[in-house]
């Protein structure tokens, strides 16, 4: 069965309710339904299409109310003194979903924490430890209100290749490079450790 949404009224949406109607089939539920909008949440995450047409790029960010149920959930785990495994599984598949919408995905290395409770950690009071409490301040910097940084997806690539790459890579490496090393590709390769402190800084200032 094709579905002619070029003829439908006001949206595809309404042409496919128009053929569960025609066939007799079970309704569309209404209270899922959702009307035209340059911005919609979409599982969780705001896909904002207001400057596609205006220029030509798509931004996602995941939303402020699902950010702050998961750090409640970590602070809750924080004030109990606890997390079992299941919990630290369960938070390790929300935030995976979360920073999948994040500018870079950024965050992937501070979930280490609730991998370690949830597949290694054979202590049976599974405490909250240090090492958590250092994942939920970064998380909170970077899941806060105010602070989301949007995925820009760009829909002309001829706009987007004036820009030059940059790429960042970061890691625990040995020697002298311990830190953060990134490449500018109009340059030579630079080489420099910075805080913790100073990158949620530079990550919360306005673009």
């Amino acid at each position: 069965i094709v579905v002619d949404v070029a003829g439908g009224q006001e949206s595809a949406q309404e042409a496919l309710g128009a053929l569960h109607r025609m066939l007799a089939i079970m309704p569309l539920a209404t209270d899922k339904h959702k009307g035209m909008a340059a911005q919609q949440k979409v599982l969780g995450v705001q896909c904002d299409t207001s400057r596609a047409a205006s220029h030509g790029e798509v931004s996602y960010f995941p939303d402020a109310q699902r950010c702050e149920r998961i750090l409640g959930a970590l602070r809750q785990c924080k004030e109990e003194d606890r997390m079992g495994p299941a919990v630290a599984e369960k938070q390790l598949g929300k935030l995976g979903f979360v920073t999948t919408s994040l500018y870079g995905r950024v965050g992937r290395a501070a979930v280490l924490p609730l991998i370690q409770r949830a597949h290694r950690d054979t202590d049976p009071a599974f405490p909250w430890t240090p090492a958590m409490e250092e994942m939920l301040v970064f998380f909170t910097a970077l899941l806060s209100a105010g602070f989301l940084v949007r995925k820009v997806v760009q829909l002309d690539r001829a706009a987007a290749d004036h820009r030059p790459p940059v790429v960042i890579y970061t890691d625990a490496c040995t020697g002298d490079d311990l830190g953060n090393r990134p490449w500018d590709f109009f340059a030579k390769p630079l080489y420099f450790t910075v805080s913790t402190d100073f990158l949620i800084f530079c990550y919360q200032r306005p673009l």
